[in-house]
C-alpha cells in the first residue's frame, strides 16, 4: 500500500475517505494504529479490517480479519479492537485459522490422527508410541475438543495430572506428542494456521 493511502486517525478523515475512481475498492492504513485499515468500496460503503502476518510452513503469510462496517463501528472501537488483536496475535493467536477451524470443526483427535498418518518425518516406532499415548492419555481428555478450544492451561493440567500420578517421564512424552501435532499442523499445506495457544 502506498504511503499516500494512510489516513490520520480522526473521524473527519475516515468519513472523507473515498475509493479511487475506476477501482473496486481502496485500502487505507490508519496512522498510529498497527494493522488497522479502512476499505472504501466504489459503492460508498467502508469497512474496518485488521491485517497481520504469520509464519506458516516457513513462509510469511498475510491475514485479514474484517471488523465490521465503518458506519456501525466507531473509530475508537476499531482502534481498541486492533490493539487487542495485536496483543493476542503476539501471544500466539491466529484469528483466521480459528475461524477456519470452527467452520471445519476439526478436533484434536482428527488433527493428531492426520499427523500420524501423513508425517513422513517420524519413525514408524515413534508413530506407534504416539498413537498409544494419544489413545490412553490424551484423547480421553482433549480428543473431542476443537483444536481452537484447547489452551495451554488445559494441556498443562493434563500433564500435571500424569506427572502427579508418578509418571513424570510419561508426562514429558505427552507434552512432546501434543506439541508435535501443532508444530506439524503449522507447517502443513492442509492444516496450516493451527496453533497451540
Amino acid at each position: 500500500m502506498a504511503k499516500s493511502n494512510t489516513l490520520p486517525a480522526n473521524v473527519l478523515a475516515i468519513k472523507a475517505a473515498r475509493c479511487t475512481v475506476g477501482k473496486e475498492h481502496t485500502d487505507f492504513r490508519i496512522d498510529g494504529c498497527r494493522g488497522l485499515t479502512l476499505r472504501a468500496r466504489a459503492s460508498g460503503a467502508s469497512a474496518w479490517q485488521y491485517r497481520y502476518s504469520k509464519m506458516l510452513g516457513g513462509k510469511q503469510v498475510q491475514r485479514t480479519v474484517t471488523l465490521g462496517p465503518a458506519a456501525d463501528v466507531p473509530l475508537v472501537d476499531a482502534r481498541e479492537w486492533a490493539s487487542e488483536l495485536t496483543r493476542q496475535i503476539a501471544g500466539g493467536r491466529d484469528p483466521v485459522a480459528e475461524k477456519k477451524a470452527v467452520r471445519q470443526g476439526i478436533t484434536f483427535r482428527e488433527l493428531a490422527t492426520a499427523r500420524l498418518a501423513t508425517d513422513k518425518h517420524i519413525k514408524p516406532a515413534t508413530v506407534e508410541f504416539y498413537r498409544e499415548t494419544f489413545i490412553s492419555k490424551v484423547f480421553p481428555v482433549l480428543g473431542e475438543l476443537l483444536v481452537t478450544e484447547i489452551s495451554r492451561s488445559m494441556v498443562a493440567g493434563l500433564i500435571d495430572k500424569i506427572a502427579g500420578a508418578g509418571f513424570a517421564v510419561r508426562a514429558d512424552h505427552v507434552r512432546s506428542a501434543i506439541s508435535g501435532v501443532y508444530t506439524w499442523a503449522n507447517g502443513s499445506d492442509h492444516f496450516s494456521g493451527y496453533y497451540n495457544k
